[in-house]
């Protein structure tokens, strides 16, 4: 449900259906458990990962946007994702661009 919109906004960041809710929650709560992380460290976390993908869903390319920080376009951002929504075969990973390098399907548009 979440790749149905062509068009990003904050709000579509969480959307999803009931199985990929689901599926990454049932991942979400693994992972902490098995690496035997501490409650405070798994909390912040969820915070700086919602907040990324509420940033990267927003629509605009704002001047204190995270992927400003990371140099050589390491980091995509908010143009990087909608793209992704725009031409679905192209940028799926979410932050990090070097994954979409590897794999070929890094999308760039001029």
């Amino acid at each position: 449900l979440h790749h149905t919109y062509t068009s990003t906004s904050a709000l579509t960041a969480e959307y999803s259906g009931a199985w990929e809710t689901l599926s990454l929650g049932l991942f979400a709560a693994a992972n902490p458990l098995l690496l035997g992380c501490h409650p405070l460290t798994e909390m912040v976390f969820f915070i700086v990962n919602i907040w990324l993908s509420v940033e990267d869903h927003c629509g605009y390319d704002l001047p204190w946007a995270t992927h400003r920080l990371i140099p050589f376009g390491l980091y995509g951002g908010s143009r990087h994702h909608d793209l992704h929504h725009l031409k679905s075969k192209y940028n799926y990973a979410p932050y990090f661009t070097h994954w979409d390098r590897l794999a070929g399907t890094l999308y760039m548009e001029d």
